[in-house]
């Protein structure tokens, strides 16, 4: 849709409209970066990319919905530093989801996902640009020569990002959008942010009851040129996320790592009293005193659209 710049004085969602058709066959949809980050023992997040689309439909209905078989489609990332000459491959592998609800109300649809690929392709070198092609490796179902370019190596200031959160599906979404892009544009240096990071939230279950919570079973951590930049979600001291990040803090070089930042949804500080203002001051108490014995130097937050 077009940037809507009124700004409007509520942030009504946009009108859902019917799914748009698949790409026939396995062809790629929706494809995605993120920095895999460095190799073990080393600083810089030049040396891996995931690169992540889907294949095929997804499915909405009140009654069943079915599984894409994943196992029939390969993923398959093809690169290089010449366009015309791709000539490394890293492959990986497929998943899908379904949401099914109880229909507790009557009106709430399941959801089958299509199939969701994820690559790591790794030993890049550091801030180079790399052309590359994802698929099932049939020319068929390839996607057009795509191109990223990977971090520079540590202590390479200037570093720019975007960080923001709460963008959301309503008319202020493209509002918010657009401000970026203006001030982007008006940056003296052309503009250049390579990397965005989001604080969440990624989805909205508007009248959607609960259906379940998911555990995530890794951290998120990237260094990038003179930038640690940590993903946080846990809140308990004997959590095994509070021992890596006490670990990981405790290992930074701020001789080549000066700047450390964290990134969580929820604040610690805020005007706006909301629902889990008890639940986060409690996370304050037990995290805030790691951060600041580690020097970190900003933590970046959202979900108070106030």
């Amino acid at each position: 849709m077009p940037y809507d710049i009124r700004n409007p004085s509520s942030s009504q969602d946009l009108p859902l409209t019917g799914l748009l058709a698949p790409a026939p066959g396995n062809v790629p949809e929706q494809i995605h970066l993120s920095y895999g980050g460095s190799a073990p023992g080393s600083y810089g997040g030049q040396q891996s990319m995931y690169v992540s689309w889907t294949t095929g439909p997804s499915q909405v209905a009140l009654g069943p919905v079915t599984l894409p078989n994943v196992s029939c489609t390969a993923s398959v990332v093809k690169y290089g530093t010449n366009p015309a000459a791709l000539t490394q491959t890293a492959t990986g592998s497929a998943t899908a989801y379904t949401q099914i609800y109880i229909q507790e109300f009557g009106f709430e649809k399941n959801y089958s996902s299509p199939s969701i690929h994820h690559v790591k392709v790794q030993g890049l070198l550091p801030n180079t640009q790399y052309f590359y092609t994802v698929g099932d490796g049939t020319p068929a179902s390839t996607s057009p020569v795509l191109t990223f370019t990977s971090a520079p190596l540590p202590g390479t200031a200037p570093f720019r990002l975007v960080m923001f959160a709460d963008l959301g599906q309503t008319y202020n979404s493209s509002s918010t959008l657009s401000h970026m892009q203006d001030s982007l544009a008006a940056n003296p240096e052309g503009g250049a942010a390579p990397h965005l990071f989001y604080a969440a939230d990624f989805a909205y279950s508007d009248d959607y009851q609960s259906n379940g919570t998911f555990t995530g079973v890794g951290d998120y951590m990237v260094w990038m040129e003179n930038v640690m930049i940590i993903g946080w979600p846990n809140y308990k001291y004997d959590s095994p996320q509070y021992a890596w990040l006490q670990k990981d803090l405790a290992s930074v070089n701020r001789t080549v790592t000066p700047w450390v930042i964290v990134q969580f949804h929820n604040p610690w500080y805020s005007t706006y009293s909301y629902s889990d203002f008890k639940q986060m001051d409690c996370f304050r108490q037990i995290l805030e005193p790691l951060l600041y014995k580690y020097g970190v130097d900003l933590v970046y937050n959202g979900h108070v659209h106030s």
